[in-house]
């Protein structure tokens, strides 16, 4: 709004279709109570919590990320969902690591369809792709993790390597992490989530 005075935008802003704002307005904040939602549903396998606790930390949690450089806002949900019900840190953190997974996945996925439309210069084709690859990377690690077996195997390794009390509180804080991931073993609640997904990134993307 450099060099625009005042006088030159009410004019514009009495033109506005009120309805259209309105309209607006309904699509951006549609996809925080779907959020809010996914959230309680990748949460329903440690602890079924309301949408009356869920939604006005999901608010409060993106508006951190919004204000907060790097996505330190990120943290901010599970401290608040810490602080409001049974639920640890690390179990909160591990739902909000795979929300962020699911979300990147469903991005890539999209992405890669529109691809051959696209005429991108080589360098951004090859990040593109090496962001997919850390993003399969990671997958397959939250998959392997929710396994016992390799749960079980890691956090040998870990106790045989660390120190005794370094190596209970990483083992400790391990297994309530991949706890807050227990939604991928459900094939039905991962089907849904996915679902929710395409909904969520739809509303925005229509916003």
């Amino acid at each position: 709004f450099r060099n625009v005075q005042l006088n030159q935008i009410i004019p514009v802003i009495r033109q506005v279709d009120a309805i259209s704002i309105i309209f607006v307005m309904i699509l951006l904040a549609a996809p925080q109570f779907l959020r809010s939602f996914r959230w309680g549903l990748l949460l329903s396998p440690l602890e079924q919590l309301s949408q009356r606790l869920l939604l006005p930390i999901t608010c409060i949690g993106f508006l951190f990320i919004w204000i907060l450089p790097a996505r330190l806002g990120e943290v901010a949900r599970p401290y608040l969902l810490r602080q409001n019900s049974r639920l640890g840190l690390s179990a909160a953190m591990g739902s909000v690591v795979l929300e962020r997974l699911i979300d990147a996945s469903f991005l890539v996925a999209l992405l890669a369809i529109c691809l051959p439309a696209l005429q991108l210069p080589g360098w951004l084709l090859s990040s593109f792709q090496g962001f997919a690859f850390l993003l399969l990377s990671a997958v397959v690690v939250v998959l392997l993790g929710s396994l016992p077996q390799f749960q079980r195997g890691l956090l040998q390794l870990v106790s045989r390597i660390l120190p005794e009390r370094l190596s209970d509180f990483l083992t400790n804080a391990a297994e309530n992490f991949y706890s807050g991931m227990q939604a991928v073993v459900s094939i039905k609640t991962l089907l849904s989530t996915l679902a929710q997904t395409s909904v969520i990134w739809a509303a925005g993307l229509a916003a």
